[in-house]
């Protein structure tokens, strides 16, 4: 089985360390990186993305990842389990979150041994949403409230990440200012543009603001 060809595997291959800019090893998530079927299931909590978020902006380590490098060919692997990883996580859902994925001989894969959690977390934050379930909702109900990642950027704190509802977001609005005059900016607008200076003029930003710390 699967298990059986990973242990052989890793006892037969050393590890290597290679680094990738974090725009492309989650352009990989939707594609070459793959979970088998014997990860168990994504179960972090909001606080544990918030935490992990603000963790990378102070620059504390990451961590180490574990993966298994495959290159299936007619016949080998082409018929066992494999998994996308989720981008919108609906929180205590009975609904299966992550859909199979077909591999295609001869295509090169990295299968995630250790670090779904934290990957998961980083697609859902940058790319996602968190539908978080209310107390005593069913479970097969996905009309879950929808929460979205943002940073404050009107001022410096040392922790500005938090998930805030969309219909407190202006329905999840790019920037928006809450109550109290605070200006939040969604995480993904950061991740996706490709210059600060575009973001400054959109959201009119200031230089000194702790956007430039991601």
């Amino acid at each position: 089985d699967v298990e059986a060809i990973v242990v052989r595997n890793m006892a037969q291959k050393t590890s290597t360390h290679k680094s990738e800019p974090l725009q492309v090893a989650l352009q990989y998530l939707q594609s070459n990186y793959i979970l088998p079927s014997f990860q168990r299931d994504y179960v972090w909590k909001m606080e544990q993305i918030e935490e992990l978020f603000n963790s990378i902006c102070h620059g504390y380590p990451f961590g180490t990842m574990l993966f298994w490098h495959i290159k299936p060919a007619a016949g080998s692997l082409l018929n066992e389990s494999f998994y996308h990883f989720i981008t919108d996580y609906y929180e205590g859902s009975n609904i299966q979150a992550n859909t199979k994925i077909k591999l295609i001989p001869n295509v090169d894969y990295w299968v995630v041994l250790d670090g779904q959690q934290r990957l998961t977390s980083l697609n859902i934050g940058l790319l996602g949403s968190y539908f978080k379930r209310a107390r005593y909702q069913r479970k097969d109900n996905q009309d879950y409230p929808e929460y979205k990642l943002y940073m404050l950027v009107s001022h410096d704190v040392d922790n500005p990440f938090k998930f805030i509802k969309v219909q407190y977001a202006g329905n999840g609005a790019k920037c928006f200012i809450d109550a109290d005059g605070d200006k939040w900016l969604l995480v993904n607008s950061i991740f996706i543009a490709e210059k600060a200076r575009d973001l400054e003029r959109e959201f009119s930003l200031d230089e000194q603001m702790p956007l430039y710390r991601i």
